[in-house]
């Protein structure tokens, strides 16, 4: 019974501290690794509960096809920037979202394919812009 009882306990540990894929993206001359999460994640924690995030650490969503996906911050302690990036690559809008929001959603009134959460104000103090390329050095 002991056993048993420790392969669940074990089982359970190792499903929720298993790590998100990462990539490494590249805009402008700024290259850094951030966590991948795909569509059929965003039901998932993703950033949810964490109390920090590293400084050049981030979360990009991607989608299967563009479409327009609301974000919000429900348990989400980390202030954020939201880049929409399109198909194309092309950074088409950017957002600051409210921690522990949960009355409004962000999201880009032009399509997306991908979304970038970074730390708040990371955008800006790169010098990252709408009309700039991102690159996905991983795919």
């Amino acid at each position: 019974m002991k056993k048993i009882l420790l392969l669940i306990v074990l089982f359970v540990y190792c499903k929720n501290n298993t790590k998100k894929p990462t990539i490494d993206i590249t805009i402008k001359v700024k290259t850094f690794k951030v966590q991948l999460a795909n569509e059929t994640e965003t039901n998932k924690q993703v950033l949810m509960f964490r109390k920090k995030l590293n400084k050049n650490a981030g979360m990009l969503f991607e989608f299967e096809k563009e479409g327009l996906y609301p974000f919000w911050m429900k348990n989400t302690y980390i202030p954020l920037s939201i880049a929409f990036i399109d198909k194309n690559m092309v950074i088409i809008d950017i957002q600051n979202m409210q921690p522990l929001d949960t009355f409004h959603y962000v999201c880009s009134l032009i399509p997306f394919k991908y979304a970038l959460e970074m730390n708040r104000g990371w955008f800006k103090k790169n010098n990252i812009n709408i009309g700039d390329t991102v690159r996905l050095n991983d795919k």
